[in-house]
């Protein structure tokens, strides 16, 4: 069971906030909060691959050629005269204008995908000053601190040929997702001998959803006088709880029991309950998995039948490649055996042969899953591993 929300946290304001000492990495935003701010941190960065930066934070002097920081930076507010300078643009933008033809810089966000996926971010660049060189910008990521950057598809902005002001939208990979840390920058880089360029990076949003409760297993099985019912999810994000319901014709249910999730979880977890008075004959068991928010999703169906003193008696009832079907007594007449998938579609089909009590049956070419066999109106549920 796959549960897919399509909820997204925008991050449409930088928060500056100043960090103590060289080298050290922006505070992460961790979108598994709920919070709205990002951080940022500028690095001059080594010729041709960006790496490894020399991190500073907003509000920390840089030592190297391409400018200071000023503290803080404003919204609409430009700081120093001399090339190299990182400037505030409006609100939610920041540019770059190198000190000479061959420059990288860099900033970068950290962020925090844990219990998230579906990792979106947007952004916008903007020329401000265009001279004859050409400047780049190009976003890239990784996961963790360490190791190259990567770049996606649709990164690349490059001065003179996509028009000023182009929106950017990417989503990462899903190497992004539930990470403890993913680090995404954009660097910028100019070719060209005259005078410098200034390119601005505006309006970055950041939206995610959240990871899905993963039903890795759902199994419901006559035992003794009982229906048992077992499950195991692989993973659990804002899970408040399973409704276990039951219904005698596979139409209309009703709940039967209720059991509390984990909420968030990337562990496997087993769940597992009984019917102590389940319906005769035939039965049909489904989950209600329901978010914090009300918000729901059901599992597959599950059949199970129970019988009375001349029930069918399968033996194994988790099968590798041959079950043997019994009766109590033999029948005076050939009864017709069907096999069904969990979906009520046929798979096979045969003659008990009268005056029989076991049927030897040969099932190694069935696909693994759950099945119901039938004989003469009488069912019961085996498991083909």
């Amino acid at each position: 069971m796959k549960k897919r929300l399509h909820l997204s946290l925008l991050l449409l304001a930088f928060a500056l906030v100043r960090l103590h000492g060289q080298g050290t990495f922006p505070t992460p935003f961790d979108m598994s909060s709920g919070a709205t701010f990002t951080l940022l941190s500028f690095s001059h960065c080594g010729m041709p691959s960006c790496d490894p930066p020399a991190h500073m934070a907003i509000g920390e002097e840089a030592i190297v050629a391409q400018g200071t920081f000023a503290t803080p930076i404003l919204g609409d507010a430009s700081y120093g005269t001399a090339q190299g300078n990182w400037y505030a643009e409006g609100p939610n933008g920041i540019s770059y204008e190198s000190s000479n033809s061959e420059t990288r810089a860099c900033f970068l966000l950290n962020l925090i995908t844990t219990n998230r996926q579906d990792i979106a971010v947007g952004w916008k660049v903007n020329d401000i000053d265009v001279y004859p060189n050409t400047a780049y910008i190009e976003m890239q990521y990784r996961i963790g601190t360490s190791g190259d950057f990567i770049d996606v598809t649709g990164d690349f902005y490059q001065q003179g040929t996509t028009p000023s002001g182009t929106t950017f939208s990417l989503t990462l990979p899903a190497t992004a997702n539930n990470a403890a840390l993913v680090q995404v920058r954009w660097i910028y880089y100019e070719i060209g001998s005259g005078r410098t360029d200034r390119l601005a990076v505006d309006d970055i949003a950041v939206s995610s959803s959240p990871l899905p409760v993963e039903l890795t297993r759902f199994d419901a099985y006559a035992q003794r006088n009982e229906v048992l019912l077992e499950w195991q999810t692989a993973t659990e994000s804002r899970n408040a709880q399973f409704v276990v319901e039951r219904s005698g014709d596979g139409r209309t249910f009703s709940t039967l029991r209720t059991l509390a999730g984990a909420g968030d979880s990337r562990s496997p977890i087993d769940y597992a309950t009984t019917d102590a008075a389940p319906l005769r004959g035939q039965s049909f068991y489904r989950l209600k998995q329901v978010d914090f928010d009300g918000t729901f999703e059901y599992s597959p169906v599950r059949a199970v039948f129970m019988g009375g003193a001349n029930a069918i008696r399968l033996v194994p009832t988790l099968v590798a490649d041959a079950l043997t079907a019994s009766m109590p007594e033999a029948s005076l007449e050939d009864i017709r055996w069907t096999i069904f998938d969990l979906q009520g579609r046929a798979l096979r089909t045969g003659i008990w042969p009268a005056e029989t009590v076991e049927l030897p049956l040969s099932l190694g070419d069935l696909p693994t899953g759950g099945y119901v066999f039938n004989a003469g109106g009488k069912a019961q549920r085996f498991i083909k591993n």
